[in-house]
């Protein structure tokens, strides 16, 4: 016992001599946003929902006359499929930006790469970017480089540390009911792959004889489709914490950050929707998946503004008007049809309930403080509590532009989670 504790002091000590160097460094590749931030009034502390004025990062501007951002794949961004030994996992957003060069094609990243990338080429507010990048690097990154997969596992330098990727997050980032993605306990474990029969779902909530366009009640209704399918069918069925946030994320993003800027407007059309998935086919039963081939099309330009936190709140807020259960947190407890809710009364000790995750401010408090604090901290490895990366990481890419000031504390009695045998891999 005596010598296991030696051997994880020695190599706590090590990995912060190897830090030792890095860690400013990485301080320091948000300097611009720092910088911006203490020099402008918006640095202040701000409630939830105010949006952040400005952005510090180097943002594509809209044409003054067009309002238009087009987003370049030609050249150095042009499409190019993954080559062997290059990641791609369950975010067909971050996979089309790696494919197009935006983000490294060998599907390993930086936090700053991110959250510049998603800003610049899908609008993703920073506010959001932040906490989604932090909360991936908390939960599957190399504690030794703060770089994480939006793939499959990566080892880090000198076999120290290493990363299950967006593709092994199962229960912690990629959960059950996503979108496109299956239920990892139906499909074998894989809870990653792109599941046909779930995007003809989405598919066919537009008429076979028109363009379509995939908006926020179209979503609505898929999402409704995705959460009864896990309920039905799914013994394992897990919606946990994480869960009630991101795949509502996971439903939500597609229109707001996919949609082409026109001159109507938004518009997610078929072939839009067909792009980004890596799908082909002209009409419902000719649909097939190609797998990597996910893509940004030609003639697409970004939204003229940034989708920030408050506006995610509103939209997550929109599917739990439709389908209440999705505020729950539960799931099925061994066979199907058996989803038993936990009441958030008890299981935040009194603070957090349904009722008040209505209030988008509220909702805010629960989000950042479920993923930028709650669940890292119980699923923190030795390396990352040594090292004090949690805080480290929030206080870099979080704050600047959003403060819990004025939330409520949070905490978990992860004991009640007993109940669920899907919870596994979740940390509960």
């Amino acid at each position: 016992m005596l010598y296991q504790l030696a051997k994880v002091f020695r190599l706590s000590l090590l990995l912060q001599l190897l830090l030792g160097s890095f860690l400013p460094i990485a301080a320091s590749s948000m300097s611009d946003l720092d910088n911006a931030s203490s020099s402008s009034p918006s640095a202040t502390r701000r409630c939830p929902l105010t949006k952040p004025n400005g952005s510090p990062l180097k943002v594509k501007r809209a044409n003054s006359t067009t309002n238009a951002i087009p987003i370049d794949v030609s050249g150095e961004h042009e499409f190019r499929m993954p080559q062997k030994g290059d990641r791609r996992g369950p975010c067909p957003g971050l996979n089309a930006l790696a494919n197009h060069g935006y983000l490294p094609h060998s599907g390993i990243t930086t936090i700053f790469e991110a959250i510049v990338a998603c800003q610049n080429i899908f609008g993703m507010g920073p506010d959001i970017g932040g906490i989604l990048s932090v909360y991936a690097t908390l939960m599957d990154a190399d504690p030794t480089t703060l770089s994480w997969s939006i793939g499959g596992p990566f080892n880090g330098p000198l076999g120290l540390g290493g990363s299950d990727g967006l593709s092994g997050s199962h229960n912690k980032f990629e959960s059950d009911s996503s979108p496109t993605r299956g239920d990892a306990f139906l499909h074998g474990g894989d809870g990653s792959t792109l599941q046909l029969d779930y995007f003809k779902w989405l598919y066919s909530l537009q008429p076979e004889s028109s363009p379509g366009n995939y908006d926020l009640d179209v979503i609505m209704q898929h999402r409704r489709k995705t959460f009864d399918f896990s309920k039905q069918n799914n013994p394992n069925f897990f919606y946990g914490p994480a869960a009630v946030i991101l795949t509502q994320a996971s439903h939500t993003f597609i229109t707001r950050l996919m949609s082409n800027n026109t001159e109507n407007g938004l518009v997610l059309d078929k072939n839009t929707l067909k792009s980004f998935f890596g799908v082909t086919g002209n009409s419902l039963d000719e649909l097939q998946v190609l797998p990597g081939s996910e893509r940004i099309p030609e003639n697409w330009y970004r939204r003229p503004d940034d989708h920030h936190l408050v506006d995610f709140a509103i939209d997550a807020l929109t599917l739990y008007s439709g389908n209440p259960d999705l505020l729950k947190v539960g799931g099925n407890t061994g066979t199907v049809n058996s989803f038993t809710p936990l009441d958030l009364d008890d299981l935040t000790g009194g603070v957090y309930n349904a009722q008040r995750l209505t209030d988008p401010n509220i909702f805010v408090c629960f989000m950042y403080q479920l993923l930028s604090d709650v669940l890292p901290d119980i699923i923190k490895t030795p390396v990352t509590s040594t090292l004090g990366i949690i805080s480290q990481l929030v206080s870099q890419y979080i704050l600047p532009y959003y403060s819990p000031d004025n939330c409520p504390a949070l905490t978990l009695d992860t004991s009640k989670f007993g109940i669920y045998p899907g919870r596994q891999g979740s940390g509960f």
